[in-house]
């Protein structure tokens, strides 16, 4: 383990320095798992930047008392569903389209 105990030192415990890596890793946002070894390509942080907006949209419509129902790529195809809902709705215009919350029931 040589290379390991000059890094971390001879006690360490490789166990419990993975351990902590992984946890990091899942607590960390899409543009920091996108970026986690240094190197995203600016596309993919722009698409890891479009998920964490959509993670907190969604938390805060949930707070709200709302959940996702549908998504939708043009304004005209949010307009002939709601010619055909009857339930009440907050349509929200986001990246490449549009994303309709509905009360929870």
């Amino acid at each position: 383990m040589g290379d390991f105990e000059d890094v971390f030192g001879a006690s360490a415990d490789a166990d419990d320095i993975i351990d902590g890596y992984s946890r990091d890793y899942g607590r960390a946002n899409h543009v920091g798992k996108a970026n986690w070894f240094g190197n995203a390509t600016s596309k993919e942080l722009a698409i890891a930047q479009e998920k964490d907006d959509r993670d907190k949209l969604y938390t805060r419509m949930r707070v709200r008392g709302y959940h996702p129902t549908e998504e939708f790529k043009t304004y005209k195809e949010v307009v002939l569903w709601d010619q055909s809902n009857t339930e009440p709705f907050i349509r929200v215009p986001f990246y490449d389209g549009w994303i309709v919350f509905q009360e929870k029931s």
